[in-house]
């Protein structure tokens, strides 16, 4: 489960993805190929801002499309903040590519001095076209005049009065407008609280409504991606025997909140516990167990928000890494002599945090000090 941001240039797909950290999201720019699932955001760069408009709507399309492929669950288009570029044409492509009936757009960033007053685009107060971004803009700051050069689809307006008139009201707005034929509805907003706003009127029509904007509607949006998104946790792999690691087992249990789950049979983690203990059985030699470790690993980053790893054994670390696609892990330091950490590379949980560790190495407190140390890369503890 991950959300989509489709830019058309670099450093808006920085700005945006950048305004989802402190939501506590995990985000990235993407200039091409597949998105990674450890990530909760991908801010993908089309690189299209100064493209023929035909051209650029185009490869936005695909974009979108390739997104919603690989399992996005929302789509965000972002566009600059003083809609340079090809907003028009990139707004209707990725409204069709999403199946969304409506895009309501807002690119105010009170935070950079731009704000919407009753559809005409500001700058620090002053229309877009008297300032020195004007000549990039054209000859109106009207938002609506801007787009009905750039698109055939009708615009509509939602005023600043709606927006600070709740949500209810915003709802009931949107859905007249898209009734009369409005397409495209742009919304004006001032502040934060009124990004804020149109947040919440967007997110009440669910998926027929796509959310457009500049970075500054990232920061409202964000957190309702994170409530969306289950807890993170921690997955601790064991699949040394020596009794080293069974005994860093049972004191990283009494530890943490921890769901213990043995190979072998079909029980499935809560997602109630912080931590996913993945355990072999006391019988036989670490290679019996290995190839059903290393799958049932795999199956755990695949349904969960894994935001890290533990693995002590050297065969499972390496079925491990095989089963999850990962040609390495970058190395960034020790936890404690004998305890490496790093981040995955290449597959699909490139960047991953993951400790590892030798069956028989370590305090009882090795597997416990893993967890942390994983916490910490992430910011989650």
């Amino acid at each position: 489960m991950w959300y989509a941001i489709v830019t058309d240039d670099l450093t808006g797909a920085a700005d945006s993805a950048a305004r989802c950290l402190p939501s506590g999201l995990r985000a990235r720019v993407s200039i091409g190929g597949d998105a990674s699932a450890w990530y909760d955001v991908e801010a993908f760069d089309t690189d299209t801002r100064h493209l023929p408009p035909a051209m650029a709507g185009e490869i936005v399309a695909g974009v979108v499309e390739h997104c919603l492929r690989m399992g996005a669950v929302e789509v965000y288009k972002k566009v600059d903040s003083v809609l340079r570029g090809n907003v028009g044409a990139e707004l209707e492509a990725t409204m069709r590519a999403a199946g969304a009936e409506l895009v309501l757009l807002c690119p105010a960033f009170p935070e950079q001095g731009r704000t919407v007053v009753e559809g005409h685009l500001l700058v620090n107060d002053t229309p877009v076209t008297a300032t020195s971004l004007g000549r990039e803009v054209g000859a109106s700051s009207y938002v609506p005049e801007i787009l009905g050069a750039q698109t055939s689809l009708p615009v509509g307006l939602l005023g600043l009065r709606s927006v600070r008139s709740g949500h209810e009201v915003i709802v009931q707005e949107l859905e007249a407008l898209r009734r009369s034929g409005a397409r495209i509805v742009v919304a004006d907003a001032c502040s934060g609280e009124d990004l804020a706003a149109v947040a919440d009127g967007a997110r009440a029509l669910g998926r027929s409504c796509l959310l457009a904007g500049s970075a500054g509607l990232i920061s409202a949006l964000a957190p309702h991606w994170a409530r969306a998104l289950p807890p993170p946790q921690v997955l601790v792999v064991v699949g040394s025997l020596h009794p080293t690691a069974r005994a860093q087992v049972r004191l990283l249990l009494e530890k943490e909140s921890c769901a213990l789950v043995r190979t072998g049979n079909d029980e499935e983690p809560d997602d109630s516990s912080r931590v996913i203990v993945l355990l072999t059985p006391d019988e036989g030699t670490e290679g019996d167990h290995v190839g059903e470790l290393a799958k049932r690993a795999a199956q755990a980053l695949r349904s969960r928000r894994v935001s890290g790893m533990v693995v002590t054994g050297g065969d499972s670390a390496r079925a491990v890494l095989e089963a999850i696609g990962a040609s390495g892990v970058a190395l960034l330091g020790e936890v404690v002599p004998g305890l490496p950490c790093g981040r995955l590379v290449g597959g699909d949980y490139d960047g991953l945090p993951v400790v590892t560790k030798a069956g028989s190495f370590g305090r009882e407190e090795a597997l416990w000090w893993g967890v942390i140390k994983v916490e910490e890369m992430i910011g989650e503890r």
